[in-house]
């Protein structure tokens, strides 16, 4: 059958069969990135199967991030998300390598301000003094992903600023935080990050091609030197059509007393 095995009657229910075909036929190059795939009466008729499981089954392969939706124009197969793993604070740049796509930061915009309260807080400054502002988008192969918003004390922000403007026009992938590092000669910095589910700002969803109130990930963090002072403020905002985190963590079991 094209496309795919055909489906046979088993304890396995038929719209998971299904998904398992389009896994397959994904997993297999038949459906590259970018595929149409058949129309839901063209899947109904090559695999003996009504029209409620093949919806079943696509609206299961799309929430696995095999296919995505496109108002209009029908179903097509998503590109692999990337992958980054939470054990540790993991390069974008490598999460992007990982997927085979080609890393690339583009330095939108800088604002020097003086600090408001809440910012001066988490920077550990006093309330009014410089900070500097840094807007970023981060590509893969040439598509946008992710939205960085940087603030860093102003005293940071004008080494950082200068070698950003260095890189204008390269092909590289670099975020404020590895410019501190590189700058300063930190050998390792902290992370203390908070992770969210939003739905896109005008802002965001121009920046990253989405529709106005799209799903994204939303990672704020506060990054602190080796000294534990607090050098900057970032808040990342990822395509969650594009990026997943991942996570493992022990369980810690109460409530089970055992005696001897």
């Amino acid at each position: 059958m094209p496309g795919g095995a055909a489906i046979h009657p088993r304890p396995l229910p038929l719209w998971q069969q299904v998904v398992d075909m389009i896994q397959r036929n994904v997993e297999e190059g038949r459906w590259p990135v970018g595929h149409r795939i058949p129309s839901e009466r063209e899947l109904c008729q090559q695999h003996g199967v009504s029209r409620t499981t093949v919806r079943l089954a696509i609206a299961e392969a799309v929430s696995r991030g095999l296919l995505h939706r496109v108002h209009g124009k029908g179903t097509f197969v998503a590109r692999p998300k990337i992958h980054q793993p939470l054990v540790q604070v993991t390069p974008f740049a490598a999460a992007l390598r990982a997927q085979g796509l080609v890393p690339r930061t583009r330095l939108l915009a800088v604002m020097t301000q003086p600090a408001d309260p809440a910012t001066a807080h988490m920077l550990g400054l006093p309330t009014g003094q410089e900070i500097m502002r840094f807007r970023l988008l981060g590509l893969g192969s040439g598509e946008p992903v992710a939205a960085y918003h940087s603030t860093v004390p102003a005293a940071l922000g004008e080494a950082v600023l200068e070698r950003l403007e260095a890189d204008a026009g390269a092909d590289r992938f670099r975020l404020v935080v590895d410019v501190l590092a590189e700058t300063f000669g930190w050998s390792h910095l902290t992370a203390e990050q908070t992770f969210e589910a939003a739905g896109a700002s005008a802002e965001e969803a121009r920046l990253l091609g989405l529709p106005r109130g799209a799903p994204v990930l939303v990672v704020t963090s506060l990054v602190r030197n080796p000294a534990g002072r607090t050098v900057e403020f970032a808040r990342a905002v990822y395509r969650a059509d594009q990026y997943r985190f991942h996570l493992t963590r022990q369980i810690e079991v109460s409530g089970q007393d055992h005696e001897s």
